[in-house]
């Protein structure tokens, strides 16, 4: 683990370079639902006035489609805004990310000067995380090196692994157990057939878990700004304190009342 620095831009540059085919950009290749896009015509409305900040609709939407209470999500403007709240919240002084893995995570931990240290995937495991990187961390818990906040994308991007369910538990149960926070970016899991490993559930129960998906990959709109993290009742009020304001075109109010938290 060392440091790193690579400059990247969020979701590629496409307005100032010719690109034909962006592989930068992982989203649903069925396109937007219709759903959605009913959801974007009737917010047009809605563009003359000032959104519900507080986004009841569609939190009281998301809140009954995860079986979790409303009290446990918080929405922002997409799920990087969201990764900034949560490292303007913890203000870690080092932050574990692993290589190769979403730039964001990175960007996030600037705002706050962390010091950024990097894991390595390995080629011949498949770029997949295995017990070893349980047993590092359980070495820098023993000699106090451990980071004071660990960001995991499941499955990761961009290399499309899941973290088996075994080795993601025995993470969760260290960073708990030794109070380092633990952000699961689940922005992809809709993708898998692993949803019901989902660590939403486990989350709302936890000071130091915290899961963090998106509207963007699943609906397929990158363009609206709309994600939510899922934690404890006490965190989400912390958060809520650092979190930027749902603010894109109303959008959020409008999918609470259209219902298209589903597909």
């Amino acid at each position: 683990m060392d440091k790193h620095t690579e400059k990247s831009v969020h979701g590629g540059d496409v307005y100032r370079n010719q690109v034909e085919l962006d592989f930068s950009v992982n989203i649903n290749p069925f396109g937007m639902p219709d759903g959605v896009k009913k959801a974007l015509g009737d917010a047009i409305f809605l563009c003359t006035q000032y959104p519900d900040e507080k986004v009841s609709k569609l939190s009281e939407a998301m809140a009954k489609k995860l079986d979790v209470p409303q009290e446990c999500i918080l929405f922002g403007n997409g799920a990087s805004e969201l990764f900034v709240a949560i490292i303007h919240a913890r203000k870690p002084k080092t932050v574990l990310v692993l290589a190769p893995s979403f730039s964001g995570y990175e960007h996030s931990a600037a705002c706050e000067d962390c010091q950024v240290c990097y894991y390595y995937l390995k080629k011949e495991d498949n770029f997949e995380l295995t017990e070893h990187f349980v047993q590092e961390l359980i070495r820098q818990i023993k000699a106090h090196e451990a980071p004071d906040l660990i960001f995991l994308a499941n499955p990761n991007n961009p290399t499309g692994a899941c973290i088996s369910f075994d080795i993601l538990s025995q993470i969760v149960f260290l960073c708990c157990e030794h109070r380092i926070t633990l952000v699961i970016d689940e922005c992809f899991i809709e993708f898998t057939k692993r949803q019901n490993e989902s660590l939403i559930k486990t989350a709302i129960h936890s000071q130091y878990l915290i899961v963090v998906r998106a509207f963007t990959k699943i609906y397929g709109i990158p363009g609206v700004r709309l994600g939510y993290l899922a934690t404890s009742e006490k965190n989400g009020g912390m958060f809520e304190k650092t979190a930027p304001r749902v603010e894109c075109i109303a959008l959020g109010t409008v999918c609470g009342r259209s219902g298209t938290t589903g597909r």
